[in-house]
């Protein structure tokens, strides 16, 4: 499933690194019969696009302050399938507590990512399994990324993975890689939602698929986005791409932010309680020094990109 990391932060990818890596599977692609799509005839709807732009907006750290939900998501692939449910609770100054708890098969795992502005620990747990803890230290990584020579782009990407950037910057990544060629006002749970219909554009479909070569089975070609049509939450996400039947598209991702609640109520103990992590051990690996080179490692990484993009 390495498409995930075209479009999705670490927000959706970790359950799937999270059992995959249990597991020591790697999810593959087989070519889907028929012929590969032609970008050409995504029509670009400006209207559309004005709403996710405006969803973008709403959503910046700054506009929205904290907030808590409910997660939900669930994915289909040739080699693993999984759902995961928990809740999501995010902050200014990069506080953050994801937990996540997710099924495959008879596999149980959970996650956590903790933030209290300064450290950022990780935390996994497979039945049967020792538990894992690492951590972050986020100030070093900021300056780091706070270098000129970084670009704006890597930036973004790497507060994403971190998971203490918020959704603003998810759905950024969503407008710089795909066509917005549709909107509808729809209901879905009681909501009155817009629901933005998107393609890869081609750039990035042409890094996923070489030109010419049939599309993969299981890799999404076509995004749903939900959004609520008051606040533009984004309620419900929805990645389609062929399955194994000829001709017919399924859900290969699904993913739900439920029950938002804007700028609840933190007490000092509740603070506490939520941004630090439950006995920590004596020892917890740093993965600070790792994190500040992979920085410079996709500095250079995009460098060699753009001299390679025809000007």
């Amino acid at each position: 499933m390495s498409w995930f990391r075209y479009l999705l932060p670490p927000l959706f990818l970790c359950p799937a690194v999270l059992l995959t890596g249990a597991l020591g599977r790697h999810a593959g692609h087989s070519p889907a019969p028929g012929r590969p799509p032609t970008l050409a005839t995504s029509v670009a709807d400006p209207a559309a696009a004005q709403v996710l732009d405006r969803a973008i907006e709403s959503l910046k750290p700054e506009r929205i302050g904290w907030t808590e939900a409910q997660l939900w998501q669930k994915v289909v692939g040739e080699d693993i399938s999984y759902q995961a449910e928990g809740r999501y609770l995010t902050g200014p100054d990069h506080h953050v507590h994801l937990c996540l708890t997710v099924h495959l098969g008879s596999t149980r795992g959970t996650l956590q990512v903790i933030s209290d502005g300064t450290t950022l620990w990780e935390e996994t747990q497979i039945d049967g399994k020792d538990r894992v803890v690492t951590q972050t230290e986020l100030a070093a990584v900021c300056e780091a990324l706070a270098q000129s020579t970084v670009p704006s782009q890597v930036r973004t990407e790497c507060f994403q993975e971190l998971c203490i950037s918020g959704l603003a910057p998810w759905l950024q990544s969503v407008r710089r890689q795909m066509t917005v060629t549709h909107q509808e006002m729809v209901s879905w749970n009681m909501h009155d939602v817009i629901r933005l219909t998107l393609v890869w554009n081609a750039r990035t479909a042409a890094a996923l698929v070489p030109p010419g070569e049939p599309w993969p089975a299981y890799l999404p070609r076509k995004c749903l986005l939900y959004l609520d049509a008051e606040t533009y939450w984004p309620y419900r996400l929805e990645w389609w791409g062929p399955g194994r039947v000829p001709g017919r598209d399924i859900q290969v991702y699904q993913m739900e932010f439920r029950e938002p609640v804007f700028n609840p109520s933190l007490s000092r103990e509740r603070c506490a309680r939520e941004f630090t992590p439950e006995h920590i051990p004596g020892e917890v690996p740093d993965r600070t020094e790792a994190y500040t080179d992979e920085v410079e490692a996709r500095v250079k990484e995009a460098a060699l990109a753009n001299k390679a993009v025809p000007q």
